[in-house]
């Protein structure tokens, strides 16, 4: 899409644009190595992103060994950037994204979000990082089909579909 680019700022060059790609983003790894290019990728081990909150509080979401979508499940619950109510209220989108199709193309993922209980903090702290992470854009942004994809195919499908890749080399 038009939001990938690649800048240079005061000497530094700067990507904007597809910031990771997950595993789970299957055609575009699949167009890398149509390219030629797929050794261009570093891949985590295991997945481990760091959240930050206001006032410098953290929390390093990692994966488990066991199996999707069980794999998060002790990071989730551990997720203490937003409050236990809310934390439990993750499940439900869980849920719902296993049902959630391209007929909610219509609706915002923050609006289905809401819908689904959701509050300010676990919007703002989890779920926008999430898809900002692997959309560039943010929940109000997106549309609920796509939100449904991040979470379905990120955090349900395969207990390896969220490790993270990064580019090694700048985009053109």
């Amino acid at each position: 899409g038009g939001k990938v680019a690649s800048f240079n700022h005061r000497g530094f060059m700067t990507d904007n644009g597809q910031h990771v790609v997950t595993k789970a983003c299957t055609a575009f790894r699949g167009f890398l190595d149509t390219l030629g290019v797929a050794d261009s990728v570093r891949w985590q081990e295991r997945l481990r992103i760091p959240f930050l909150a206001p006032g410098g509080r953290r929390h390093l979401l990692t994966r488990w060994d066991l199996p999707a979508p069980l794999h998060l499940l002790p990071g989730l619950l551990s997720f203490d950037l937003i409050p236990a109510g809310e934390r439990l209220g993750l499940k439900r989108v869980l849920d719902a994204a296993k049902a959630t199709g391209m007929e909610e193309s219509a609706r915002t993922f923050l609006a289905w979000l809401r819908q689904l209980g959701q509050g300010e903090r676990a919007i703002r702290r989890f779920w926008d990082p999430l898809v900002y992470a692997v959309c560039n854009a943010g929940s109000a942004e997106i549309g609920a089909d796509m939100g449904a994809w991040v979470v379905r195919e990120g955090l349900c499908a395969r207990a390896d579909a969220l490790d993270l890749g990064i580019a090694t080399v700048p985009q053109a």
